[in-house]
């Protein structure tokens, strides 16, 4: 148990300069960075809404291999 509450505290800790949320829900409780407030000042109760990013992959060629996506941006970017 006192491991759990120390990963929380520092969960709590990383995220609230950012104005983030811990990556643990009791995070929320155990920061005193983020204090009484700081999960629902940052949106805790829209967890739910966020999109994460999924690198797509391939489905009968529907999507590009994220290695080809690669080079072809640094290609653009290099100015190739």
């Amino acid at each position: 148990m006192d491991e759990l509450v120390a990963h929380a505290e520092g969960a709590g800790r990383c995220g609230g300069p950012f104005g983030s949320l811990p990556v643990v829900p009791e995070g929320c409780k155990a920061s005193a960075l983020l204090g009484d407030k700081g999960c629902e000042t940052n949106g805790y109760e829209q967890f739910n809404r966020i999109h994460f990013w999924k690198t797509p992959v391939a489905e009968g060629g529907k999507y590009v291999p994220y290695s080809r996506w690669t080079q072809d941006y640094i290609a653009i970017m290099g100015g190739r």
